[in-house]
């Protein structure tokens, strides 16, 4: 894989993560009682340290104070500008700008970080980890509690010769 390969695909699973973190951390009217719904997403786990540096964005139904305009009442008609918009939209790019380079820099640390070459054990690993996730939780579950066992079985065996 090369280093725009990485970067593709941390950007899909960045993006997939953000999308379902949204769905489920949507706004709901105040005093609703909707549980939160569960994650779809199936890295959502692995990919929770994003939340962190999420903000829930404010809805048009539920203005801040600092939006509100007073309005005054003449025969004249009264323009009112709100530079709000503006003003969330230069946050954002700036958002957009951060978020940008600490994905790069988290691909440049995973390229730094990964041996050049990898092992057979690495690869038979690799072909396991295809097969359990085609499996079953519950069946998936046994297996990985089996493999362990076993190699267990054998470092205890060849500890004791």
């Amino acid at each position: 894989m090369d280093v725009e390969d990485v970067k593709d695909r941390w950007r899909i699973l960045r993006d997939s993560y953000v999308r379902d973190w949204r769905r489920i951390n949507k706004n709901v009217a105040s005093g609703a009682s909707t549980p939160k719904s569960e994650s779809s997403f199936r890295f959502s786990k692995a990919m929770s340290f994003l939340a962190d540096t999420m903000k829930p964005r404010p809805t048009s139904s539920e203005p801040s104070s600092s939006t509100i305009e007073p309005v005054l009442v003449s025969s004249q008609p009264v323009y009112v500008t709100n530079n709000a918009n503006e003003n969330s939209s230069k946050r954002k790019r700036i958002e957009d700008k951060e978020d940008k380079n600490y994905s790069e820099e988290a691909v440049r640390t995973a390229v730094v970080n990964e041996p050049a070459e990898k092992d057979e054990v690495y690869h038979f690993a690799m072909r396991l980890a295809e097969g359990l996730r085609r499996l079953p939780h519950r069946e998936r579950a046994e297996l990985q509690t089996e493999f362990l066992n076993k190699i267990m079985e054998v470092e205890k065996k060849l500890e004791l010769d």
